[in-house]
């Protein structure tokens, strides 16, 4: 774990797509494979993450997508907090809908 000041940001975005939850596929039947890794690869097909660069040039990429898969309505009210709480002039995104 690293601790950033706020200081040290000079560009902050997010990256994704908070729209509509992209659904996977059932297959039938369902194997316990499938029912293992659904969670994962539902992740995958809705990354959404965030993106820090700081003075010193270091990307810094902030993944958001466990949370957003499970809780999409809080990621989305979590997400437009940390990004508000920044000057204008750094942020690169808007607030999320």
């Amino acid at each position: 774990m690293k601790e950033i000041s706020i200081n040290d940001v000079i560009s902050i975005q997010i990256i994704g797509s908070t729209g509509k939850l992209k659904s996977l596929d059932f297959m039938l039947p369902v194997s316990t494979a499938y029912g293992i890794f659904y969670s994962r690869m539902s992740m995958i097909k809705n990354p959404l993450g965030v993106e820090l660069i700081l003075k010193n040039k270091e990307r810094i990429y902030l993944d958001a997508s466990r949370d957003f898969t499970y809780h999409p309505k809080e990621t989305v009210k979590e997400l437009n907090t940390l990004i508000s709480s920044f000057d204008p002039k750094v942020r690169k995104t808007d607030t999320l809908q």
